[in-house]
């Protein structure tokens, strides 16, 4: 049997500013960046809808949209920029991700939006890609590269870091529009719980069938989370979405790439999974 890991990482955002509301115009005016109140909000009322709409529209009104007349905010918020997401600097192993996944979607079919990654995003990226110094060259920031004029010529500032393809994946249905779980028959919740906080027992800690041996008090190693319409819709996301903006310094942090929630990363299948989790871990 096939075993799927994924580790998840739950990030509580910070720094975010609250969701005002114009009275006097027909729609809200949403700000720069959600405030972690406003999220906990919705979360605390199990609200997908709510906080999808939410999230989608603040991204929107982002940098981040290509379409430049939708765009209110010109600017990044600095929580943005200050953890990697910045749009006039990158790093060789980022724009070699973002390469990689242009070069999927290029060669995913013969669309619009294939032939757009195939005619303007793929050459960018490769330009780019070339005028990039090794790492011993980039000492002074370690790793980081800020975006020459030539960078700019290549017309790098019209596709890095931008929701060039950006799914929007709905929560997992059945064919009468009832939700279907996100987590696979096997997940124990209850079990993973007592191994969190050291309750197992002799019996538990010699299962040979169970990942015990591999978790600590506080750390637990998790096995099979997901059903398999869930992981393969979720794979998808990942594989396709432009939504991993961050970037590290590798000289210094190493070298991977990160999205969030407040920049992208909102299918409602995504949000579906955090709520289904924090409520079968409530502890």
């Amino acid at each position: 049997m096939m075993r799927n890991h994924i580790i998840i990482c739950f990030l509580f955002l910070e720094a975010f500013q609250a969701i005002a509301s114009d009275s006097s115009a027909d729609t809200p005016d949403f700000p720069a960046i959600l405030d972690a109140d406003d999220i906990s909000y919705f979360s605390e009322n199990h609200d997908i809808e709510g906080l999808h709409w939410a999230l989608s529209n603040v991204f929107k009104r982002s940098q981040r949209n290509p379409r430049k007349n939708e765009i209110v905010y010109n600017t990044l918020p600095e929580t943005i920029v200050s953890r990697g997401g910045g749009s006039t600097y990158t790093t060789a192993y980022k724009l070699k991700m973002d390469l990689e996944q242009a070069e999927y979607l290029a060669n995913r079919d013969d669309t619009e939006m294939s032939k757009f990654f195939r005619g303007t995003v793929l050459p960018t990226y490769r330009t780019v890609f070339e005028n990039i110094p090794s790492l011993e060259n980039l000492e002074r920031t370690a790793g980081l590269y800020a975006f020459k004029q030539k960078d700019y010529e290549a017309g790098i500032e019209d596709v890095y870091n931008k929701a060039l393809h950006h799914t929007d994946f709905d929560m997992l249905k059945d064919s009468k529009g009832e939700l279907l779980p996100l987590l696979s028959d096997s997940f124990d919740s209850k079990r993973i719980e007592q191994q969190y906080f050291g309750e197992t027992g002799d019996d538990d800690r010699n299962d040979e069938n169970n990942l015990n041996d591999m978790s600590v008090p506080g750390i637990v190693v998790v096995d099979d989370i997901l059903s398999q319409t869930a992981l393969e819709r979720i794979r998808r996301i990942l594989l396709e979405s432009n939504v991993f903006y961050q970037t590290k310094m590798p000289k210094k942090f190493g070298t991977y790439a990160g999205a969030y929630i407040d920049d992208g990363l909102y299918d409602k299948i995504l949000l579906q999974l955090a709520f289904e989790l924090n409520q079968a871990l409530p502890k």
